[in-house]
């Protein structure tokens, strides 16, 4: 049941009509990176198709929502460091979907990388992109025919810039666009369209890929939604900056500065993330024609979406190029600039979709910010562990009172997990073991876990998502054997264990598990 005073102050923010839409009511779900599931019909990473069986096992147990990474394409196993705003990753297409489909070589090869405890990038992308070249070669014709790919790309008008990028980049072996050939590399009239001509059968190759994507991906929210499953996507504040859109809009951005984050006590010495800057007055004299014709793409795929970095929207921290992250600054660096900023830029983002946007308040953000979210009836985040009495005891704050208007989780894509934290973060988890009566032992045991996990679904949040693998570690078979494996990425690091994590088992067998079914129910009537 939904407080009232909540209801109340959600009916008086301008996001009013986009929780109208969801339905206002406790929200119980899951987040899943696409990458890490498989299923018996994977080909070496997880699919758009493999979430079908994660939306009955969802409507099957009580949960109502399903989290995902970001399904951007990227150049490397980072979702976060996209090639494109819109644009999805080939890799996720489900081979099995695609018409006329049979196994060959390619997908054998594939189905034993699938087989593998972490995805295999480089042999993944080889084998996938030559099975699709070669699917697409022998079915061009009744593809480039195809109304419904001509209508898709009239309407995303996008995907002609982003094919061209992509040929353009793969004639130039792989190279950043800033060492292609000058007349592509400063976006010559005359040179891109001789070049679109000479190779307009690529050009149609990802332009009917991301067709394909967005068909398999638009499909399987439908068939969430008619389950009562929502689909919480998830888009990147920045972008790469060998991306098509840094390539084909230079002009907003700023490419002499890269954005990171000031020195915490997680981060000493800051961090250095190399995006690019926007420049946000050069996108409010266009309109905001970028961020809406972004948010408008995605309103296909999803029902709402986690805002990431939302600070980020007010003010970032800028590093000039060649300097370390404690020698950056805040821009804008004046309160009432950026609060001027970030409001408008969240009034944009409400009044372009009906998606509800969920944002990432993480790490140093001013109370403002979160002052300027409620007022918009936009939803923060609160990991249980960071959320404590700060200026006081340093104890947890009980989740029954964080603000109603947030999402509760234990972990994230870029924290430890719940069962790491509490081996080596011993200091704070003997605070949470005093305060619940437990004795603390390096392991945690089933029972803590479990009422860990309740803890987030009783929070007085309104949305409580945690990560699958959450659950699945209440029963060891269920993950692998080195708990440390589990962790998805870790920020700031460049390492082969960052963002190619796979389940240890098919997804099936989650789904006959009863024993994982029956806890789930029972934390969700807690």
């Amino acid at each position: 049941m939904v407080d009232e005073t909540l209801l109340a102050l959600i009916h008086q923010t301008p996001a009013r009509e986009h929780w109208e839409k969801i339905g206002i009511r406790d929200r119980h779900g899951i987040c899943v990176p696409l990458f890490y599931l498989r299923t018996e019909n994977s080909h070496g990473i997880g699919e758009f198709a493999d979430l079908y069986p994660v939306i009955d096992w969802c409507a099957s147990v009580g949960f109502d929502i399903i989290q995902l990474l970001p399904l951007n394409d990227s150049a490397n196993p980072s979702p976060y460091n996209g090639l494109s705003a819109v644009a999805l990753n080939p890799l996720h297409l489900s081979l099995q979907q695609l018409k006329g489909f049979k196994e060959t070589e390619e997908t054998k090869l594939l189905k034993k990388i699938d087989t593998e405890k972490r995805i295999n990038f480089p042999q993944l992308r080889l084998n996938k992109e030559h099975f699709l070249k070669l699917y697409f070669a022998s079915h061009r014709e009744e593809f480039v025919n195809d109304p419904a790919f001509h209508e898709f790309v009239e309407k995303h008008p996008w995907t002609r810039t982003y094919a061209l990028f992509k040929v353009l980049k793969e004639i130039s072996g792989g190279s950043h666009w800033q060492d292609w050939d000058i007349k592509y590399r400063c976006r010559n009239l005359d040179a891109l369209l001789q070049i679109a001509e000479e190779e307009r059968e690529m050009i149609h190759y990802f332009e009917y890929l991301q067709f394909l994507c967005y068909t398999q991906m638009k499909e399987v929210r439908e068939y969430a939604n008619e389950k009562g499953i929502l689909i919480k996507g998830d888009l990147p504040i920045l972008l790469s900056p060998d991306s098509a859109d840094v390539w084909a809009h230079t002009e907003l951005f700023n490419q002499n500065l890269a954005a990171g984050a000031p020195p915490d006590m997680y981060s000493p010495k800051g961090q250095y993330w190399g995006f690019p800057l926007y420049r946000w007055e050069a996108l409010k004299a266009r309109d905001y024609t970028f961020w809406k014709k972004r948010l408008r793409a995605s309103e296909d795929l999803y029902n709402l979406y986690r805002l990431d970095h939302v600070v980020g929207f007010f003010r970032i921290w800028a590093i000039e190029r060649g300097k370390g992250p404690e020698e950056g600054f805040f821009t804008p660096p004046e309160e009432n600039l950026w609060l001027e900023q970030g409001h408008q830029l969240m009034s944009v983002l409400l009044q372009t979709t009906g998606m509800l946007p969920v944002g990432e308040d993480l790490g140093t953000v001013p109370d403002e910010v979160r002052a300027v979210l409620t007022q918009m009836g936009i939803p923060g985040t609160k990991v249980m562990r960071w959320e404590k009495n700060w200026l006081g005891d340093q104890n947890l704050i009980n989740p029954k009172l964080y603000p109603p208007l947030s999402m509760t989780t234990v972990s994230t894509h870029d924290s430890e997990t719940l069962g790491q934290w509490w081996a080596h973060e011993p200091d704070e988890a003997k605070r949470l073991a005093k305060v619940k009566g437990w004795d603390y032992d390096e392991k945690i045991t089933y029972d803590q876990r479990f009422e860990i996990l309740r803890d987030t679904h009783t929070s007085s949040s309104i949305f409580h998502i945690n990560l699958l693998s959450e659950y699945l570690s209440l029963y060891p078979e269920l993950i692998h054997d080195d708990p440390n494996e589990e962790r998805i990425n870790v920020p700031g690091t460049l390492s082969p264990t960052n963002w190619t994590i796979r389940q240890k088992v098919p997804f099936h067998e989650i789904m006959e598990h009863s024993q994982l079914q029956e806890a789930i129910e029972k934390l969700l009537k807690s």
